[in-house]
């Protein structure tokens, strides 16, 4: 996806501004500002996608995004029934036949509209979500290893898993947890 630079009105008198945007649906456009943005989102749901991070949201959540961090707040009720059904079912298989379904479209239409809408395959957004789960799994501490991991997360083998793992990272996940566990130790 194309990251928009996004300049927001600032003011010289102050140093924090309070916006409300009442809209039906999020800005939809990925971008990055250089204010930290605090957002509480009153109404609504979807979900935000901020760097390689994926997550849902709904009424009540609160988040706070970095100086310049790409993200976006998605609400599109259509790109919203896939999220949900891919987050609940990301470490099963899922065929491009099950997915298009739930977007009430044809394998070949799904494929165009996704890639239109994300710049992005559905099996990359799949596997940056199955790695997002196994980068909370190797945080949290509670693992056997990394080939359970592997499975947990929905991959096949530990080898694809090792291979996603790194090229969306850049990091093997023993380089991960060893990263992790020295700057908390």
């Amino acid at each position: 996806m194309k990251v928009i630079q996004f300049t927001i009105p600032v003011s010289t008198e102050h140093s924090i501004i309070v916006q409300e945007d009442v809209i039906p649906y999020f800005y939809d456009h990925l971008h990055r500002h250089h204010e930290i943005q605090i957002t509480l989102v009153l109404q609504g749901e979807g979900a935000l996608i901020a760097g390689n991070y994926m997550q849902p949201f709904k009424s009540g959540d609160i988040y706070i995004i970095g100086s310049n961090q790409a993200h976006i707040f998605k609400s599109d009720p259509g790109m919203n029934d896939v999220y949900q059904y891919t987050m609940a079912h990301y470490a099963e298989e899922i065929s491009l036949n099950d997915i298009a379904k739930i977007a009430c479209l044809t394998p070949q239409a799904f494929c165009r509209y996704f890639k239109t809408h994300t710049r992005k395959t559905y099996v990359c957004v799949l596997n940056e979500i199955r790695i997002n789960e196994a980068c909370k799994m190797i945080i949290s501490g509670n693992l056997s290893s990394i080939s359970s991991i592997a499975y947990d997360t929905g991959f096949s083998s530990a080898v694809s898993f090792n291979r996603v793992f790194k090229k969306i990272t850049s990091k093997s996940p023993r380089e991960f947890l060893k990263e992790y566990s020295q700057k908390v130790g």
